[in-house]
């Protein structure tokens, strides 16, 4: 559900970039500098907070779990550090029936590996649980089951996840929404998902109350022109040519040896990835902080503070950028313009979701045209872009 593009002189929507800009922002990593860590405070958060005690799971595509940047953030212990789903047939992670191959966590996608990455840019300190749902990136390949089955192993005695990533859309189901209600009210879980890369409409399950859902910014905190306009966006986070750690068999199908070989010096590859699935680490890392510090003064979300009270307060402390309304309008106009001519002519896009006619888009289109600028706003940014440094001073202030 996301556009994933690698670096090293790859074409980037026009950018061209090239081993000096890779090993500037290994540089600027390195000292805790990335731009996008920068954009959300979470430099500053860090003064209070990193991550501490807290549990993510990331439910993707795997994780490249050698990789230098993320093996503080895993259990030492390999059998502990997620499970394959896909080679789990019954609900308990420990089943010896289940074949050894459900601790292979691969990222043969490369999808799960950068989030992972940005999670541990946020929120350095934070263990991370990887439960892998599918073998390729694409939204197709994800079946309801295997995602049912990852939320029930995260919240398993073993792995006691307190945040859960969920960077990917599927369609909606009772069953899913059943298990995501009761994870968010009940057992007081963070759920924080991908508000989506179509332009208009909703996705599962970010559209569903009980799930954070995030839209992205580029780095002027401006709106995303792929990230999807609906009311159900609750926070915006940086989600353009963000940078992060990338499976390093993924870089090598597309460069040749040579080039390996002169990036071989940084141990493992690294990549530039736009759109809401890389948004919404930036949360669940921001999150992330807030367990902790919560849990260092004796508080436990879902027994102390309900899970509700959180993504409240997330919500509250967000920056409001400035938006201008009828640039967000006037380029969604000429997306489905040439949306529009683009099918007449038979040609395939990825824009707009494939479910929607042209009809459709055109409804839809009249229907944003016609929101007012508050609206239009909520829509696009939700409560606005979140505020590591501004969320963990006000859960600091309110409970001692």
């Amino acid at each position: 559900m996301t556009e994933v593009q690698s670096l090293i002189g790859e074409e980037i929507y026009g950018m061209r970039l090239n081993r000096r800009i890779l090993a500037n922002h290994i540089t600027l990593q390195q000292k805790n500098k990335l731009p996008n860590v920068i954009s959300i405070s979470a430099h500053k958060a860090h003064e209070m907070n990193q991550g501490n005690s807290a549990r993510i799971a990331i439910i993707n595509s795997g994780c490249c779990t050698a990789h230098p940047k993320i093996e503080s953030c895993l259990e030492t212990d390999a059998l502990k550090q997620g499970r394959n789903i896909l080679m789990c047939e019954s609900l308990d992670p420990n089943d010896p029936a289940d074949p050894d191959k459900k601790y292979l966590l691969d990222d043969k996608a490369s999808h799960g590996t950068p989030i992972a990455g940005i999670i541990t840019d946020v929120a350095p300190e934070s263990l991370l649980y990887i439960f892998k749902v599918t073998k390729k990136g694409k939204q197709g390949t994800l079946r309801l089951e295997h995602v049912l089955r990852a939320l029930a192993f995260s919240i398993h005695e073993e792995f006691d996840c307190d945040v859960i990533n969920l960077s990917f859309g599927i369609d909606n189901h009772s069953l899913f929404k059943t298990a995501c209600d009761d994870l968010f009210y009940n057992k007081g879980k963070l759920l924080v998902a991908a508000a989506g890369n179509t332009r208009i409409g909703k996705i599962f399950p970010a559209a569903f109350d009980s799930v954070i859902s995030v839209g992205s910014v580029d780095d002027y905190k401006a709106h995303s022109i792929f990230s999807n306009l609906d009311e159900t966006v609750d926070i915006c986070a940086p989600g353009e040519y963000i940078f992060s750690i990338d499976a390093p068999h993924f870089l090598e199908r597309l460069l040749d040896r040579a080039t390996m070989q002169k990036i071989s010096r940084y141990r493992r590859a690294y990549a530039l990835n736009s759109g809401t699935s890389f948004a919404t680490p930036h949360v669940s890392g921001v999150l992330a902080l807030g367990v902790s510090l919560l849990r260092a003064r004796g508080y436990r979300i879902g027994e102390d503070i309900p899970a509700e009270e959180v993504k409240q307060v997330l919500c509250d402390t967000a920056y409001k950028p400035e938006m201008n309304a009828e640039k967000v309008k006037s380029a969604l106009r000429e997306e489905i313009e040439e949306e529009t001519v683009k099918r007449a002519c038979g040609k395939k896009t990825k824009k707009f979701s494939k479910l929607l006619t042209a009809e459709d888009l055109q409804q839809k289109l009249d229907r944003i045209m016609g929101l007012s600028e508050d609206e239009l706003y909520s829509q696009a940014l939700g409560s606005g872009v979140v505020n590591a440094k501004s969320f963990l001073t006000k859960l600091a202030e309110s409970y001692q």
